[in-house]
């Protein structure tokens, strides 16, 4: 029996016993605790502040370049879309065309260039008057559908009181002048 005790002993392993370790708590000062929070009551102030500031340099610059843009666009539209505009833009077309195609070489074929330069001097002030009814007619008619068609707020243009002015400038050359049109449309359809 001695035996089987010593064999019990040597084959039963004796149990471990585990106790579990804790560390030490850390003393926190109150000193440490006040100025972590006073850190985040200056964090969460910062943050507030630039929440509420709206006018910080980069939303200025934004705010303007919006507004730069905006305001271009609207003169934009207002001066392609102006039906105005578009009719004096097409007709001082008309003009130049008329005026460098047609009236100057036939009034240079016909004079000497004293005399053209006398003719033209004439007229720096008061200007070449080109009605609406001669430009139509020019060109075989090219030009007289479109023309007859200009309307401004669904009144006909009239055709003699409307008009291309033409004034020449000094050295009277082919492409010395300036050019001005004269819209009357009161003509009921």
């Amino acid at each position: 029996m001695a035996n089987e005790k010593t064999k019990n002993k040597k084959n039963s392993t004796p149990k471990k016993t585990t106790t579990k370790r804790v560390a030490p708590k850390k003393e926190v000062k109150k000193e440490e605790v006040k100025v972590a929070e006073k850190k985040k009551i200056k964090k969460e102030v910062k943050v507030e502040e630039k929440k509420k500031c709206l006018f910080t340099k980069k939303n200025i610059l934004i705010a303007s370049i919006s507004l730069v843009l905006i305001i271009g666009l609207v003169v934009l539209l207002l001066v392609l879309f102006n039906p105005e505009a578009r009719i004096k833009r097409r007709v001082k077309s008309m003009g130049k065309e008329f005026y460098t195609e047609y009236f100057w070489d036939s009034l240079a074929d016909a004079r000497s260039k004293k005399e053209l330069n006398e003719v033209m001097d004439k007229y720096t002030n008061t200007g070449f008057k080109v009605r609406f009814n001669t430009l139509s007619t020019y060109g075989s008619g090219k030009w007289k559908k479109e023309i007859d068609s200009f309307e401004l707020k669904n009144k006909k243009c009239n055709q003699v009181k409307s008009m291309v002015i033409i004034y020449p400038k000094k050295n009277f050359g082919k492409h010395d002048y300036k050019i001005d049109v004269v819209l009357d449309c009161n003509i009921e359809k």
